[in-house]
């Protein structure tokens, strides 16, 4: 059926749509139209003649021309970027523009490859294909052989597809890119109407009878360099293209699984990846209270962070497939991914059409699929079972591990970590990962006056292997730069510089952008960078927010190119925008609503206590204030754990008990400018 449906489409398409290449040495402006264009031969002409008998009469005719040129050409590259920056034409546009542009990404990229082809793909294989692992690895056949008796409803089955699954399967898709078998997500969803009921049909048949299609395994690879020059095959960065209908079956399988997995609490507890209501904030949060409670319980603690090579080309087929059978995956699913995952291929193609031969990969999960990022958190799914003394955080591939101790125990802590790398190293090299030891980071986090006390000379050495860990000042997890002492001041410099940065491509091209067109790029470009797990570092000094809020202002004034020396806060209620400390504020109070109603992830709802919990008789008192934690020191008043009860207390009860997120986030940003035009007003 598949066959069919690509071998009738295709050609209609061929017959109404016809693929037709166009090459363009140098493109026209695209704020270029004819009135312009003949503006511009008058000038050239008027300049001519200028030049020609050097009369004064004939030099002011071509300076009205030249400024008058000048003048359309700006009012036209206003237009032009009013509407490209249009929030109507979709986040898809607008980005590709801020790409041709340069405003973000490289603008010295060169994409064109002059690699051998060949060459480049079997090294792309090659880098993914360690040591081989034959002495513990399962095979296929002993993960789908064995008793598995009855029927049993707590094991995943594949359901029937209805109709609507299917649909927003399909309309979800907004890649621009075509796999192998030249079918467009664009022409798919124009021919769907028609071909929504052979799709239906095909995909149930697919998952009941554990069926995937060879062509569905075959993947183009774009290498994208990473540098100007690349020097070798590892300075490229390969991009895989998958066929349009592959990919909206797999999200269908990837909601059945995860909502098996949420239903069924399968899932690790401290894997933070690919799961709702979880992220790098979430994550980084639970390790940053750790480090809080830690010295606030007079201890230090000792943490080390891991860095896998290339972990998600690395999975075995046939491990993973076991693993899958012991979280009680039926038979039949098993066989399907057996199918899906056995005898992929893929074949590495140049911007000029030129196409490597095929060939086979023979373990990974396939890049650029929907359902690859999941089955390697669950191909993690032992892990938890390893570490015995010391606690954990995987995000994807990141993992952290870290331990507290008193201050003159540190080597017995040292020894115990050492122990539990020696057992990632076990269980990595049974899963055929492979640890990067030179990448590895560790760090001693507590107070200034137990870090001052400690002698480096005196105490045990962290080991990956053979390999020595020396102790850094600070690690960038997942983004975010912590330092021994918890201060923010690396952070928030790199955060300013990449403001700075950003906002000098931005001043570049301002004269040309109308005031809507400035505010749209900073949210865009801007915005993200102050947003970005900012609950972690809530507790800023007085000088880091000055700092990052300087910054801000800067951006404020470029949209209203105004003088630096003049007051931004007006600006600020034009826009009707935050300052940065109102918008940790905002996300903080969004955050914590999301968190006590959804109750997830659960390592952190756990941290709260609501005083209803507790209270021994009725008060009056709103059932959602929470209890706040006892504070020794000022460090850990600065956690998440107590700022955040404490915030949430004092937010009105509107707030607190609104009947939804989006009115609770609308009511709450609506006080947070009130409260800022109230103080300006004062």
């Amino acid at each position: 059926m598949l066959t069919a449906i690509n071998r009738n489409l295709l050609p209609v398409l061929d017959r109404h749509a016809p693929i037709r290449e166009i090459i363009r040495k140098r493109p026209p402006a695209p704020w270029l139209n004819n009135y312009i264009i003949q503006k511009m031969k008058q000038r050239d002409r008027a300049r001519r003649a200028w030049r020609k008998h050097g009369k004064p009469e004939l030099y002011d005719v071509f300076k009205k021309l030249r400024n008058r040129v000048q003048s359309l050409i700006r009012e036209a590259k206003k237009e032009h970027y009013l509407a490209a920056f249009n929030c109507k034409r979709g986040i898809a546009s607008t980005w590709g523009e801020l790409k041709r542009l340069g405003l973000i990404g490289s603008s010295i990229r060169n994409n064109r490859c002059n690699f051998d082809l060949d060459v480049l793909n079997n090294a792309i294989i090659l880098s993914s294909s360690p040591h081989p692992v034959t002495q513990s690895m399962c095979s296929v056949s002993s993960s789908l052989s064995g008793n598995y008796g009855r029927f049993d409803e707590t094991e995943l089955f594949f359901a029937d597809i209805p109709p609507k699954a299917l649909i927003n399967a399909i309309l979800k898709d907004r890649s621009e890119a075509i796999g192998v078998d030249n079918i467009s997500t664009k022409c798919l969803k124009l021919a769907l109407p028609s071909l929504l009921p052979y799709l239906l049909r095909l995909s149930n048949h697919m998952l009941q009878g554990s069926l995937y299609p060879n062509l569905w395994k075959s993947a183009l690879v774009k290498p994208l360099p990473k540098t100007k020059f690349p020097g070798s095959s590892t300075d490229f960065r390969p991009i895989s293209l998958l066929c349009t209908l592959s990919k909206a079956l797999e999200r269908i399988v990837f909601d059945q699984i995860t909502d098996y997995l949420e239903t069924n609490n399968l899932f690790d507890d401290h894997q933070s990846a690919y799961r709702k209501g979880f992220s790098t904030q979430t994550a980084a949060l639970r390790v940053t209270d750790d480090m809080r409670l830690a010295i606030d319980k007079r201890m230090v603690m000792v943490a080390v962070l891991f860095d896998f090579s290339k972990a998600f080309d690395r999975v075995c087929h046939d491990k993973l497939l076991c693993k899958l059978r012991k979280l009680k995956f039926l038979k039949s699913v098993i066989q399907w991914f057996g199918n899906y995952l056995k005898g992929r291929k893929q074949a590495v193609q140049d911007v000029d059409g030129r196409t490597s031969s095929w060939k086979y990969s023979e373990q990974g999960v396939p890049q650029g699929s929907v359902l690859g990022p999941l089955l390697f958190s669950l191909y993690l799914s032992d892990f938890s079972g390893i570490i015995k003394l010391c606690k954990y955080s995987y995000y994807a591939d990141d993992l952290l591990i870290y331990l507290h101790c008193p201050p003159n125990t540190i080597n017995e802590c040292i020894k115990i970590i050492n122990e539990e790398i020696e057992a990632i190293r076990s269980w990595a090299e049974s899963n055929n990962l492979l640890l990067n030891n030179a990448k590895t980071k560790a760090m001693i986090v507590g107070s200034s006056r137990y870090l001052n006390a400690m002698r480096s000379e005196n105490m045990s050495i962290i080991r990956v292997g053979n390999d020595p860990v020396s102790f850094s000042k600070s690690i960038k997890y997942l983004g975010i730069i912590i330092t021994n002492t918890l201060d923010w001041n690396e952070q928030m410099t790199g955060s300013v510089k990449k403001i700075n940065t950003t906002l000098y491509r931005l001043k570049a091209c301002k004269k040309h952008l109308p005031t809507t067109v400035r505010a749209t790029l900073v949210t865009s470009l801007i915005n993200p960078i102050l947003d970005y797990a900012c609950s972690v570092y809530y507790d800023l000094t007085c000088e880091q927010n000055t700092k990052i809020q300087r910054a801000y202002n800067s951006c404020i004034r470029m949209i209203f190119d105004v003088r630096k020396d003049a007051h931004i806060t007006p600006f600020y209620s034009e826009l009707n925008w935050l300052k940065v400390k109102d918008r940790r504020e905002y996300f903080l109070g969004t955050f914590m609503y999301r968190l006590l109603h959804t109750e997830i992830p659960k390592y952190l709802f756990d941290c709260f206590t609501f005083r209803s919990q507790t209270d021994v008789r009725t008060t009056r008192v709103s059932y959602q204030i929470l209890l706040l934690p006892t504070c020794r020191t000022k460090t850990f008043k600065k956690s998440f754990e107590y700022t955040a009860a404490e915030f949430w207390n004092n937010l009105p009860e509107q707030i607190r008990e609104s009947p939804n997120l989006a009115f609770s986030r609308t009511t709450l940003y609506k006080q947070l400018v009130e409260r800022h035009a109230h103080d300006c007003f004062l």
